[in-house]
């Protein structure tokens, strides 16, 4: 199932590379009211990883779509870089 969130990223964005393959990992913290935030443990690969690691650091206001589970882990499909606010 495809969910859309939009969030800031808690911390620095973190390159990994396995067999070619380059994963990027990453949380985001999405605030639903005064009280309550989720935050999602994302992944995204290769170009999109890459995107992610070139534009964003630790505050960074992007919006994501992906396949997310039960634990709040979501595999990134689809980013969009918001305006710095």
């Amino acid at each position: 199932m495809e969910n859309k969130i939009t969030g800031r990223l808690v911390e620095e964005p973190i390159l990994k590379v396995v067999e070619n393959t380059k994963t990027i990992n990453f949380k985001l913290a999405v605030y639903q009211d005064d009280d309550v935030t989720d935050v999602y443990q994302c992944t995204a690969f290769n170009r999109m990883g890459e995107m992610i690691m070139q534009q964003c650091k630790k505050g960074s206001k992007i919006s994501i779509s992906g396949a997310t589970n039960e634990e709040n882990e979501m595999i990134v499909s689809f980013v969009e870089f918001e305006s710095m606010e």
